[in-house]
């Protein structure tokens, strides 16, 4: 399983909608990207270094590749202006262990 960790670091004169955020962004994963397995939205608390972070999981690096290059990639990847001016740091994960 992958696990695509994105972090939005919280730097001085940037802005982040953590309601828009989490109520209509990350839904659109569900809409546009069907090869997810799952998505989890954390939002963190006004002290922390970052506003949140998004894990989202597919089945493989393939499912991911056809999720971000299909036709819901740029559904999902324009709409990140509507809530943040911050650019987010990527990390792809392999997952191990139980569940």
């Amino acid at each position: 399983m992958i696990h695509v960790l994105v972090m939005y670091p919280r730097t001085e004169g940037t802005k982040f909608d953590g309601d828009y955020w989490v109520n209509t962004h990350m839904p659109l994963i569900t809409q546009h990207w069907p090869q997810a397995v799952k998505w989890e939205a954390s939002l963190a608390g006004e002290d922390q270094p970052y506003y949140g972070a998004a894990s989202i999981y597919f089945n493989s690096m393939e499912d991911f590749g056809a999720a971000a290059g299909g036709a819901g990639g740029p559904v999902v990847m324009g709409d990140i202006v509507n809530y943040t001016d911050t650019a987010p740091t990527l990390t792809i994960l392999t997952v191990s262990g139980n569940s």
